[in-house]
């Protein structure tokens, strides 16, 4: 959630204070704000909302290499692998699979 400085129209920071309470606080005016309750926004998706899978399409896991990993729902010894760059440049490369088993199909990752 973000706030913003009703006096300067800064991005007010949320910083701990009194080893109790969080507060929001301009970094560039004396502006503070102690919050006193819980703050939190839920935001659910709509039903005709789709969640796009970090892959792709699904017909980019039949372009995916199989190899011998197993599956740590179905136990099966084989799955599809897709790497990918995720985190910073020079970090390694995410590897995601999914359960070469029809029946099972189940989605992982590591790295």
């Amino acid at each position: 959630m973000q706030a913003f400085c009703p006096t300067c129209a800064n991005l007010l920071m949320v910083e701990f204070f009194d080893l109790t309470g969080l507060r929001y606080a301009c970094q560039t005016c004396p502006y503070v704000y102690n919050v006193d309750r819980k703050l939190a926004k839920k935001h659910s998706l709509h039903s005709d909302q789709k969640v796009e899978d970090v892959i792709g399409p699904p017909e980019e896991w039949e372009l995916a290499d199989k190899t011998e990993a197993c599956c740590p729902k179905c136990e099966h010894g084989y799955a599809f692998v897709v790497n990918l760059q995720i985190s910073a440049e020079g970090e390694p490369p995410t590897s995601f699979y999914k359960c070469a088993n029809g029946k099972c199909s189940h989605r992982w990752r590591e790295g």
